[in-house]
């Protein structure tokens, strides 16, 4: 199995909830004049979070926060070391409908989300796996 720290045995993943959001924002947020974004906040909340969680059995977790919604697979890693747990992080992304632009091919009328060939070209890309390797 591939964790934001590399690959581990998978024979005993522990208790693993596997459709969890460690961190998401809309793409932009950081810019917007009324939200601050403190991230050893941010850091130390998750943190507690994820001690209880080992302390109640927990081992992995795995993350559902794709591209372009605050996955943040740097916060994860340090997160990762100081709790001891587990971080599976996702790439790709949410629903069709909801595809930025950069996903799309504007030169179609309506638009359409780019071929399934090139959204797998990304994805790889974009794995965090990949990017340990990479």
């Amino acid at each position: 199995m591939n964790i934001v720290l590399g690959p581990v045995p998978a024979e005993d993943p522990g208790v693993v909830p596997v459709h969890e959001v460690l961190l998401s924002a809309a793409p932009g947020a950081q810019y917007a004049f009324d939200i601050t974004i403190d991230r050893a906040e941010i850091f130390e909340t998750l943190a507690a979070k994820l001690k209880d969680f080992r302390a109640h059995g927990g081992c992995t977790v795995a993350d559902s926060t794709g591209m372009f919604h605050g996955r943040d697979v740097l916060l994860y890693e340090a997160l990762s070391r100081v709790t001891g747990v587990h971080i599976v992080a996702s790439t790709g992304q949410g629903p069709e409908e909801k595809l930025g632009g950069y996903l799309l091919t504007p030169q179609t009328d309506p638009p359409t989300p780019w071929p399934a060939e090139k959204f797998a070209d990304l994805f790889t890309k974009d794995s965090p796996a990949d990017r340990l390797t990479g």
